[in-house]
């Protein structure tokens, strides 16, 4: 019995023994495999990763050789595509056959989809005036951090009249493996009011909200940075909403540009436009035109939501294409508004 006891023994012994042979032969042929050999007379070479979460560095390290039996290399610079990506090198002189580590690596932060880290380095032979240029690059396949639906919010073109806008997005975990409790939001832009609403642990709706009536006439934008918190700790995790419209003023001017035409030089020309607005009371505080002494303005008539003026033209002294604007302050009442219609005339 103790013998067969001590033979159990080693046999349990034995197989632990082949067991850690086998795990660490394993180990470290991943290892080796990972130590690509790459030579700097390639033209090129690029490496994939796929389904990095969205946020982390990724890098590659390689060994780069001097495959020339004969001339030594120097590298003279290492040019990247872009500031989220780097490369470094052990030695910028290589003899000949010889070997260095070459590290690229990429930023994932606020990237989507991709990531193309590409590194060109510069190099000749030693003696030689000739610049030899070989691409390493690191093309990295990103998985959303955050799910964000929509991905952006239009607001579409709103008067300057209309009520407060509200849109909603939903934005869910994704890939992410950290516990988040909370999110903040950083503008970039336009003012809007952001609003965080916690629906359960995995999900929470962002709405958003502008007044028309506090912002200026023209298209706007804002870039919203969405950042997610585990307690007062920042997740290296952060995604961009982008927010565009257009607010248009409620009051237009029908045609938005005048055309005269070909006009004589002795004769005047008479043209008409309206001042309207479907929702204000008008009145005109001023108007002018940037060719005073070639332009008379008289308004008409009028109502509460429209303005009649009439333009009479007169092209004395000037001679082929004539352009200008008439400048309008308008009073509605709680605001003064300015507005301006341009003109166009061909003198002959």
């Amino acid at each position: 019995m103790r013998r067969a006891f001590i033979a159990s023994l080693y046999m349990q012994f034995f197989f632990v023994v082949i067991i850690s042979i086998c795990l660490l032969a394993t180990s470290c042929s991943r290892e080796i495999a990972n130590e690509t050999v790459v030579s700097i007379q390639d033209q090129s070479k690029f490496f994939r990763e796929e389904n990095v979460p969205q946020g982390r560095i990724v890098a590659r390290i390689l060994k780069l050789k001097n495959s020339d039996p004969k001339r030594t290399i120097e590298v003279s610079e290492i040019q990247m595509s872009c500031t989220c990506s780097s490369a470094t090198m052990a030695k910028t002189k290589l003899a000949p056959g010889e070997e260095c580590e070459y590290k690229i690596q990429g930023d994932t932060s606020g990237k989507k989809d991709y990531l193309f880290a590409v590194s060109n380095l510069l190099w000749h032979y030693t003696g030689e005036t000739e610049i030899n240029c070989t691409k390493i690059a690191l093309i990295v396949k990103i998985v959303d951090i955050l799910l964000v639906k929509p991905s952006g919010i239009n607001f579409g073109d709103i008067t300057d009249t209309a009520e407060i806008q509200q849109r909603s997005v939903i934005l869910s975990r994704g890939a992410l493996k950290d516990t988040w409790d909370s999110i903040a939001v950083e503008q970039h832009g336009v003012d809007v009011e952001p609003t965080i609403i916690k629906k359960d642990a995995d999900t929470y709706e962002l709405k958003i909200q502008l007044n028309p009536k506090e912002l200026p006439i023209g298209p706007f934008y804002n870039d919203l940075a969405i950042k997610c918190y585990a307690g007062k700790n920042q997740l290296p995790h952060a995604f961009s909403l982008f927010i565009s419209g257009r607010i248009a003023s409620d009051i237009q001017s029908l045609p938005p540009t005048i055309y005269f035409g070909a006009v004589l030089p002795d004769k005047i020309i008479k043209q008409s436009f309206i001042v309207s607005s479907a929702e204000r009371n008008l009145s005109i505080r001023s108007l002018k035109c940037t060719l005073p002494d070639c332009m008379k303005l008289t308004q008409l008539e009028s109502t509460d939501h429209k303005i009649k003026i009439e333009c009479a033209f007169n092209p004395k002294g000037l001679r082929g294409s004539s352009t200008g604007q008439i400048l309008l302050t308008i009073d509605t009442g709680k605001a003064l508004k300015q507005m301006t219609v341009p003109f166009i005339a061909y003198v002959q």
